[in-house]
């Protein structure tokens, strides 16, 4: 029997709020625990200013193949004078590129934070993630 393919990756996405309009970029990394699943984490920049932790599900990766990919994050963002956390569900796919895969995907989260502060958001992410072994 094969051993799983493990990899340990970069990211970076640019995202856009259809609900509060703004938008901004995520760097991260992820590692991928098994032919399955990939634990991670990507800080957020620009208009939201947060971190989050998720687990992504997809099929196993093969060379130039498009697949979906869905990911569960917990989320965490200060805010002046508070904290705002919560979760969220992104659903989308990737196609193989050179040495990772082009990412392309719609993001729902929920927050739980300051009044003033949006407790939702829709994001559209486009971006890439780089295998680096």
């Amino acid at each position: 029997m094969a051993a799983p393919v493990r990899r340990l990756h970069l990211a970076a996405q640019l995202f856009g709020d259809a609900i509060s309009l703004q938008g901004g970029a995520k760097l991260g990394a992820s590692y991928t625990l098994g032919g399955g699943f990939d634990l991670g984490a990507m800080a957020s920049l620009g208009s939201t200013v947060g971190g989050s932790l998720g687990l992504s599900f997809h099929p196993g990766r093969g060379a130039h193949l498009l697949a979906p990919l869905f990911q569960i994050s917990g989320i965490i963002h200060p805010v002046p004078g508070s904290v705002a956390w919560g979760g969220g569900l992104w659903l989308g796919g990737t196609i193989e590129a050179f040495r990772g895969r082009a990412v392309l995907g719609v993001e729902g989260n929920l927050y739980y934070g300051p009044s003033n502060y949006y407790p939702y958001a829709l994001l559209g992410t486009v971006g890439y993630e780089l295998d680096l072994f």
